[in-house]
């Protein structure tokens, strides 16, 4: 869970250039927004701008009197402080405490344009109906996490128009050559050909690839208009960041992208009808890369999805997750999005918290195409996470990180999964095998628990030798094959007793607070099998919390949860992981 620092920049330069930004603008902060706030006083108190000297206080006036009421401009900025500066930073720079270990980097408002939001277009809703949307359902195949169901409709248009206020006028110029786009004409054979003539004759492939992958030979040393590193469109996923429609990628053709290299290619389709609204030359480029991607089936709900808890008979049905009774759960399907880019869509996660006497836990699966169990430098284990947090209200969503102008009152629980617990538990400890954690070839590996493998680990279990245990020779413990230096060192995630654990708990407020809990509170155990290419995992512990950090399960609670997962195979680790956005866990009175 804790970020990667190697993992979080390009060329190991990205944090110090973050950090310098952040100094440099740290100094006009308080100035900027001493002026906004006099501007809001005087839409409040006089009702206007009479004229005066400063002709940038008076059209920072006249926005705020047409984005934000004044009254509500407190509430706008610590809705953006609470659930956007940890990407975008405080002042929408796009050099937020997050922003350094995401790829492509966050929105710079102030700093270049809307790319998708008709920036220049001369009706200021259309570009509001944009912005909301992408705050309201995110932006796909990127790390921007939509907010429907976790904030009200009327905080999304208050954050809507606060974003706007962040993007200044100058991006008001870069006025693009807006034009009504109609239906789709069919799509014929004779269409996707000329499209596949046209790919290649605008060089299309030169950023997008042969095969639309966004692996062409540009690709590499792309960037945005602020010099930052940016990846091309990946036209084969058939998930696209300007939309999914036929007329979201016309658009993104005949316009362009600002702030990105992709031109607008309008001009060049232009015939002899100057006024014309329906370009043939754009419909045929659109044929064509429609017929490069697979179809997409269903991802998810973004965010705001109401899990309600479940019930089952047996609680014994936590040890196995290919028994039957999962079949009769219903689980709702959540969207991922990567936090680093990828040239593939995530996966998606189904989902399922159930109690069943005693126990309480959450069920879960997910697409993997292969099982990795082991973990050394260069090879990672599947894993996932549960976050709880145990305030009333969806926190930032980097674990209630800490943020300038906001401090977080409850920290997150986290049920953390890993592939390679989970084969110790089941199958014992890794230092048993002469070859580590291995899985004999096939479609099927089980990771069952029983009752007597959880007795084991009870008060009962042998007490674990650190540097704190008395009358040790250490010098002698470091010749012991079995000698584990985490362990004699006293981290809680590495203590022997925890090898019946295949999901460990944590409680976190931010990047670089992430601690395990003691032997003495961990309580979380769990079960998994990978079935034909597909991760079952069942996480789950008594229903009474066994601490003050433990996520109460008390009937009526309303629990904000995100969840994450990593592909070993495809080397995630720490950072680098899809995540959802913040969903609900309601616990109904009578559970």
């Amino acid at each position: 869970m804790r970020p990667n620092p190697a993992a979080a920049g390009v060329g190991g330069q990205g944090h110090f250039f973050v950090h310098e930004r952040r100094l440099a603008r740290r100094a006009c902060r308080c100035a900027k927004f001493a002026s906004l706030a006099a501007a809001g006083a005087l839409v409040c108190f006089v009702g206007g701008c009479s004229g005066g000297d400063d002709a940038e206080a008076s059209s920072v006036v006249q926005r705020v009197r047409y984005e934000i009421d004044a009254e509500k401009l407190p509430r706008a900025r610590e809705l953006f402080i609470r659930h956007c500066a940890a990407c975008h930073g405080v002042d929408g720079h796009g050099d937020g405490p997050a922003a350094e270990f995401v790829f492509p980097s966050p929105r710079a408002f102030d700093d270049s344009p809307m790319r998708f939001a008709a920036t220049g277009s001369a009706e200021i809703g259309e570009r509001l109906d944009a912005i909301h949307t992408n705050i309201a359902h995110g932006v796909p195949r990127s790390s921007m996490v939509g907010f429907t169901g976790v904030l009200t409709d009327d905080e999304i248009s208050l954050l809507t128009r606060y974003v706007r206020l962040l993007t200044e006028e100058k991006h008001d110029g870069q006025r693009r050559n807006r034009r009504g786009v109609a239906e789709p004409p069919r799509f014929t054979d004779y269409l996707v050909d000329r499209g596949a003539h046209l790919y290649r004759m605008y060089a299309c492939h030169t950023c997008h690839g042969e095969t639309g992958r966004g692996d062409g030979p540009a690709a590499i040393a792309m960037v945005d208009s602020m010099g930052r590193p940016i990846a091309p469109g990946d036209l084969a996923s058939g998930v696209y960041k300007s939309g999914q429609r036929p007329q979201d990628l016309y658009r993104a053709i005949v316009e362009g992208v600002p702030g990105t290299p992709m031109i607008a290619y309008g001009p060049s389709f232009m015939r002899a009808d100057a006024d014309a609204s329906d370009l043939q030359d754009a419909w045929a480029l659109v044929a064509y890369i429609k017929t490069l991607a697979k179809p997409v089936g269903p991802r998810g709900v973004a965010a705001g999805a109401e899990l309600r808890l479940q019930t089952l008979a047996d609680e014994s049905v936590f040890l196995d997750p290919s028994r039957v009774e999962w079949l009769r759960v219903e689980t709702e399907r959540i969207m991922l999005r990567p936090l680093w880019h990828r040239p593939d869509v995530a996966p998606s996660l189904d989902v399922a918290f159930v109690r069943a006497g005693g126990r309480i836990g959450v069920f879960m699966h997910w697409e993997d195409d292969a099982p990795n169990v082991r973990r050394s430098v260069d090879a990672f284990p599947d894993q996932a996470a549960v976050l709880f947090a145990l305030g009333e209200e969806a926190p930032a969503l980097p674990m209630g990180v800490r943020i300038e102008e906001h401090e977080p009152e409850d920290p997150v629980n986290i049920w953390h999964w890993k592939a390679n617990r989970q084969f110790d538990a089941s199958f014992g400890a890794a230092s048993e095998s002469p070859e580590g954690r291995t899985l004999e070839g096939g479609a099927y590996h089980l990771f069952a628990m029983t009752e007597d493998m959880i007795r084991a680990r009870g008060p009962e279990a042998p007490p674990v030798l650190s540097m704190r245990t008395p009358h040790v020779d250490r010098d002698l413990m470091h010749d012991d094959p079995d000698f584990d230096t985490a362990s004699f060192a006293g981290a809680a995630r590495n203590d022997p007793r925890l090898r019946a654990h295949g999901a460990l708990e944590a409680n976190a407020l931010g990047f670089g607070t992430l601690q395990y809990q003691p032997f003495e509170e961990q309580g979380v155990y769990s079960s998994a099998v990978w079935s034909h290419g597909r991760w079952f995992v069942t996480m789950f512990r008594d229903v009474a919390p066994r601490g003050g950090q433990d996520i109460d399960f008390a009937p009526g609670n309303r629990i904000p949860i995100a969840f994450a997962v990593w592909d070993g195979e495809r080397g995630d680790r720490d950072s680098l992981k899809q995540i959802s956005g913040w969903h609900w866990l309601v616990v109904d009175g009578s559970q």
